[in-house]
């Protein structure tokens, strides 16, 4: 009789463990996709704020074009 409230007493304590072994899992997943998506939109803002610089390069350049044929013309 005791021997088995033992057995039931451990067969619980493994149980228990392998809940929280998995809970910690599921918590490591989450936290490695919360991750994930932070690095992925850091990376898409950073190709915009690249994309942005060039475009606004591009005007400047084609300003200063316009600028040094208006010059020539004179």
């Amino acid at each position: 009789r005791k021997r088995e409230t033992e057995e039931k007493m451990k067969e619980e304590k493994r149980k228990r463990e392998m809940e929280e072994e998995k809970k910690k899992e599921e918590e490591r997943r989450k936290r490695e996709t919360e991750e994930k998506m932070k690095e992925e939109k850091r990376k898409r803002e950073m190709e915009e704020e690249k994309k942005k610089e060039e475009e606004k390069r591009q005007k400047n350049e084609m300003e200063k074009r316009k600028k040094e044929e208006e010059e020539e013309k004179k």
